[in-house]
């Protein structure tokens, strides 16, 4: 049953309207790498990887998505969380689309041993030039997360929320080869009014050449009710990245 339900979600957007306007199909990658190496006084090591893979037909696109961080300070972890999704978004016109995903992902350290979100809604093109865009989401977002006791305890049982997500991103090609992008994600609980969440992260990306860039960003979660109870409700992390787009 779940898995039906998870199906149809992915389908829905695509019986919404018919095919009109064909262009040409694109695949497109982006792929982004940081690390750091500490010796001597401290001996520390931070990988990350991220991925994007975006494919458009007619008017269509898909999205699979997937990061990995791991931290660790003479030998022991200290940091670690990962995630995996699929996006299909559907247009409906210029300004408007239809998206739903489903990602799955865990941040260990939060109190989160593994999270399921199933995502559906509208986006709509607020602004969108050579120079900048803005654009928007509204949408309803289903979650069930499985907590920690600590990193790597986990706890039994899973919990079910229900909520609202409002999205807003900025994009702006500055120069020729300077970008930034600014994205931020408040989401409500309709299970739990006093969980609510917002997600934010102001990057800056110089191109090198045709296919690779440095990318630096900062990311920063607050949680009003963390997972686990003494957890911080802020978690912040900043990358500086090497990205390839092909």
């Amino acid at each position: 049953m779940r898995r039906i339900f998870l199906f149809t979600l992915i389908l829905i957007p695509q019986i919404l309207v018919s095919e009109t306007n064909p262009k040409p199909s694109k695949l497109s990658h982006d792929s982004e790498a940081g690390v750091i190496l500490a010796s001597g006084n401290s001996e520390t090591q931070t990988y990350s990887l991220k991925q994007l893979t975006s494919y458009d037909w007619n008017q269509n696109t898909s999205k699979l998505s997937g990061s990995y961080l791991l931290g660790k300070t003479s030998g022991t972890e200290t940091a670690k969380k990962w995630d995996l999704g699929l996006r299909y978004e559907r247009a409906l016109s210029e300004v408007w689309s239809v998206y739903s995903g489903y990602q799955i992902d865990s941040l260990p350290f939060a109190g989160t041993d593994l999270r399921h979100t199933v995502d559906i809604g509208a986006k709509l093109f607020i602004l969108k030039n050579a120079q900048h865009d803005l654009g928007s989401e509204l949408g309803y977002r289903l979650t069930k997360e499985n907590f920690t006791a600590d990193a790597g305890k986990t706890t039994t049982g899973y919990l079910t929320s229900h909520m609202s997500r409002i999205y807003l991103e900025w994009n702006s090609k500055w120069t020729s080869n300077i970008n930034s992008k600014l994205w931020g994600e408040y989401l409500q609980s309709y299970t739990n009014t006093k969980d609510y969440r917002f997600n934010l992260e102001p990057s800056l990306s110089v191109l090198l050449n045709e296919m690779f860039s440095i990318k630096l960003a900062y990311l920063v979660n607050f949680r009003n009710v963390p997972a686990v109870a003494g957890k911080k409700t802020v978690d912040t992390l900043y990358t500086t990245s090497l990205v390839a787009k092909f």
